[in-house]
């Protein structure tokens, strides 16, 4: 009778110890899950941040705000955006109308004795270059697999490459492909329009000038092609800002 009371006691301890080490281990799993969210939140809520910039002009923040290989994930998202922003800027500042752009009253007014000696032809051709090779960058970095290279050197679970893939590779990529390589297309043309521009300014130095921070021609001619081009440099002005996002 002794020994059956003993066993239904062991029993019992043991049933006891098993619930508890459910509950406990239903309290790690759920623990573990809550982490997990918290940390795939934070990667996304700095992709979010990523894409309110301004690609062209500011800066991503490089500091890593997720932990464990949450962090290697956030890492590799900014490393990749990191590139492609430092191609972008590249585009901004080479593109036709950045060039136009600095062709100020003020220093057509400064350099207009110099034009000749500028070789502004040569600069223009010089800067539609590294354009076009950022462009191309920009392209290749589209790829899927260009994408996914930036986080498998980290060599991590399969988990924490699919998360990176779910948020970083988009079906949409290839048509982004596409409008870049439209807009690389549209500088080249721009491009002739631009240096059309320049030989108008220094092939007919005499018929052109500066009058209240205005420029001048003295021939209707000229001028009415010069209005001409500078309508074609700065026709879609706007494209570039549809594919800022590249990766949603």
């Amino acid at each position: 009778m002794k020994n059956k009371l003993n066993n239904k006691k062991i029993n019992k301890i043991i049933n006891i110890v098993l619930v508890i080490s459910l509950i406990i281990l239903v309290i790690f799993v759920i623990s573990l899950g809550i982490k997990k969210y918290q940390e795939e939140r934070i990667v996304k809520n700095e992709l979010e941040i990523i894409n309110d910039l301004d690609s062209s002009i500011d800066a991503i923040d490089m500091d890593i705000k997720a932990h464990g290989d949450h962090g290697k994930v956030e890492q590799a998202m900014k490393e990749y955006y990191q590139d492609y922003f430092n191609k972008k800027k590249i585009f901004s500042n080479n593109r036709v109308e950045s060039i136009f752009n600095t062709f100020t009253v003020d220093y057509l007014r400064d350099n207009k004795s110099k034009l000749k000696k500028l070789k502004l032809s040569e600069m223009v051709d010089t800067k539609t270059k590294e354009l076009n090779k950022a462009v191309n960058g920009i392209i290749e970095m589209l790829d899927s697999n260009n994408i996914m290279a930036y986080i498998d050197k980290y060599d991590l679970h399969s988990y924490y490459n699919d998360f990176y893939r779910d948020i970083m590779v988009s079906k949409n990529d290839s048509k982004f492909q596409k409008e870049w390589q439209d807009l690389m297309k549209q500088n080249k043309e721009k491009v002739g329009y631009l240096k059309d521009i320049i030989n108008i300014l220094v092939n007919n130095i005499d018929d052109w000038y500066i009058k209240d921070d205005t420029l001048y021609f003295s021939s209707d001619s000229l001028l009415k092609e010069y209005n001409k081009l500078h309508g074609l440099i700065y026709k879609d002005i706007n494209l570039d800002n549809e594919i800022s996002d590249i990766s949603l």
